[in-house]
């Protein structure tokens, strides 16, 4: 799949591919849908998307509300069978150009074919660009009415992120096609896990939206494996020990080996509880090892899904 990260880049893109246009954050069900529709096309098949998200540009100290890292977008378009990955860069210059610039600078070096979009895009400065604006322009575009799954709600990434905040996260998986997946470096931690027999892998949370405090059930898959290692996961602030500090934390089950500055995807698949206090670490030893027993019974009854 070849990536092209700046507007000078384009003119190096292939020329009469399909694209799909749009945040693409989860690549979920509906996000699918337009991928399928521009890999129908003969010829190439292509994305256009923003990093960072534009959220990011327009409340930079909003909490953080990514569902992907650029990194996991880049490896699920790979997987979808993207052939070309559109990366712009969303600058406050990007967000205040008109849509005609817009066509100028964007579409006519990528001299698409067709472009695939949901009905309601806009883009341009204050939204001004419309499906209507380019077809006028000279560009064949389709858009696709929104996909919805059986309850007959369209599937999307702010239905993900409340999902996610409710704590549902078998309606997560099924709206994304997949557990919802957090890829990180392991970091060096204080290595108390260590001291009373259940290490942990320190994680950084970095943008992503941050789910509820509490301890998990999740799979884990090292460096670029498809997360299938069982393991009980922890995101909060470890009020049994310093209560101070952000932590996101993994303990891989019945796992020997050295993880440090590996990469970890660490899929998500159940909230087992909230966090609490607990007096001295024979207690927080003691909670872990039923924590880990109940992730394990969970896991052996859920189904793997890449």
């Amino acid at each position: 799949m070849k990536i092209i990260s700046s507007l000078e880049a384009l003119s190096q893109a292939p020329s009469g591919a399909t694209y799909a246009i749009g945040n693409f954050d989860g690549f979920h069900l509906g996000h699918r849908a337009l991928i399928e529709r521009v890999q129908r096309e003969p010829g190439l098949s292509g994305l256009i998307t923003f990093e960072p998200h534009p959220r990011r540009l327009f409340n930079p100290d909003g909490p953080p509300q990514r569902l992907m890292s650029r990194e996991d977008k880049h490896r699920q378009a790979r997987a979808l069978g993207l052939d070309v990955y559109v990366e712009l860069p969303f600058t406050w210059d990007f967000a205040g150009m008109e849509a005609e610039a817009f066509h100028q600078a964007v579409l006519q070096p990528l001299a698409p074919r067709l472009l695939v979009t949901g009905q309601d895009f806009h883009y341009g400065k204050k939204r001004g660009g419309s499906l209507g604006t380019l077809r006028a322009a000279g560009f064949q575009v389709e858009g696709l009415a929104k996909v919805g799954d059986a309850s007959g709600q369209s599937y999307g990434s702010s239905r993900i992120r409340q999902a996610i905040r409710d704590a549902d996260f078998g309606q997560v998986a099924a709206l994304m096609g997949a557990p919802w997946t957090l890829t990180s470096q392991v970091e060096r931690g204080d290595q108390i896990g260590r001291t009373i027999g259940f290490p942990t892998a320190n994680l950084s949370m970095g943008g992503y939206l941050r789910p509820p405090i509490g301890i998990y059930a999740a799979r884990v898959g090292i460096g670029e494996d498809v997360p299938t290692l069982p393991a009980a996961a922890y995101y909060g602030y470890r009020p049994s020990l310093d209560g101070q500090q952000e932590r996101f934390e993994v303990h891989l089950l019945d796992f020997e080996g050295d993880l440090y500055d590996q990469q970890l995807r660490v899929a998500l698949i159940a909230h087992l509880r909230g966090d609490k206090a607990l007096d001295g670490l024979e207690a927080l030893k003691a909670q872990i090892a039923d924590d880990c027993q109940q992730a394990r019974q969970l896991l052996a009854q859920t189904a793997l899904v890449a």
